[in-house]
């Protein structure tokens, strides 16, 4: 019982003095970092700001709704080539192609919401997608 005590007396002991250390260690750390401040730009500041970060959302989405299509269209077939005679089963094997064509054909428009908005911004009229945002 004597030891248990001796035990715990030392580990509060080490708590506290690692306790006291790292408030310190804060305390000092704070204070330094406290006293710079910079600004972060914003990169939506202009026309060509708010494009290049419609591009970048756009094509996130864009490349992660034709993965997703993809895989989808894998796991279509998939069902389709086990499902035998079961009808409901190539049924819904069709239905998922279904679907995943029409979120490729959603993809490859919403691709070309960036231009769209450029061309809101710039005036448009013609059709030269030559020098297209993204």
């Amino acid at each position: 019982m004597k030891r248990l005590k001796v035990f715990l007396a030392d580990v509060s002991i080490t708590k506290m003095g690692l306790l006291s250390s790292a408030t310190a260690f804060l305390a000092n750390g704070a204070v330094a970092l406290a006293q710079t401040q910079t600004a972060i730009p914003s990169p939506i500041s202009s026309k060509d700001g708010i494009i290049h970060f419609l591009c970048i959302i756009v094509g996130f989405f864009f490349y992660l709704i034709i993965s997703l299509s993809v895989l989808m269209i894998l796991w279509a077939a998939f069902t389709y080539v086990t499902a035998g005679d079961d009808a409901e089963k190539t049924s819904k094997a069709r239905r998922i192609i279904t679907y995943a064509a029409i979120g490729v054909f959603v993809a490859i428009i919403a691709n070309g919401f960036p231009a769209l908005i450029d061309s809101f911004f710039t005036g448009g009229g013609s059709m030269n997608f030559s020098n297209a945002a993204c």
